[in-house]
């Protein structure tokens, strides 16, 4: 975790994919997007990214279709595959 009074991060040197949400009531879905930040502006939030994967909504009341971990102990190492698709 980043410290609160931190004024500059290089996003060349720090690059991490962020996983944003969106909980829309009165549609009634989760929007989500995968993005990957490159630039902050004066205010200290991000102004531009490198890429940004939009996912597929998710009504409430629906399961996402996600095939669940298996039954092995929680300190398991694990890959996510992640693809921009074409």
């Amino acid at each position: 975790m980043l410290p609160t009074t931190l004024k500059h991060v290089n996003l060349d040197i720090v690059r991490t994919w962020w996983l944003l949400h969106h909980v829309d009531l009165r549609k009634e879905v989760m929007r989500a997007e995968l993005s990957l930040p490159v630039g902050i502006g004066n205010n200290g939030e991000i102004d531009q990214w490198e890429t940004r994967i939009i996912l597929d909504s998710i009504p409430f009341g629906s399961a996402p279709n996600v095939p669940l971990a298996s039954d092995g102990p929680d300190d398991q190492d694990f890959d996510v595959d992640v693809r921009k698709k074409a």
